[in-house]
């Protein structure tokens, strides 16, 4: 993957979080610590998990309590499976939760 490439994913990740008119931290700190693609769409779908969790259950999950949710739910044995760089990362997060359906 080229650098072009990483960025146009970053853009991706962070476009629902950032504005065109304010600098987005997210994205700056992601950019400069090179962080794995396979870890920053890992991040993202628990963070929509963790958003559509927080809607259905009416109450407010901390990070600890949605990524022990999201591997006790066997989420992130799907993503391993599922994860692919050609990929994007609504893609994956779909192919996770539709093989919920499946089981």
């Amino acid at each position: 993957m080229n650098k072009e490439q990483y960025k146009s994913i970053i853009n991706e990740l962070c476009d629902e979080n950032c504005s065109c008119e304010n600098e987005c931290v997210l994205k700056l700190f992601v950019e400069s610590q090179h962080t794995s693609l396979r870890l920053l769409m890992q991040m993202r779908c628990v963070q929509k998990y963790k958003i559509m969790c927080e809607k259905l259950d009416n109450r407010k999950y901390n990070w600890t309590e949605i990524m022990e949710l999201w591997i006790s739910n066997k989420r992130a044995e799907r993503f391993a499976k599922v994860f692919s760089e050609d990929k994007k990362y609504l893609e994956i997060y779909r192919e996770v939760m539709e093989k919920e359906n499946e089981e």
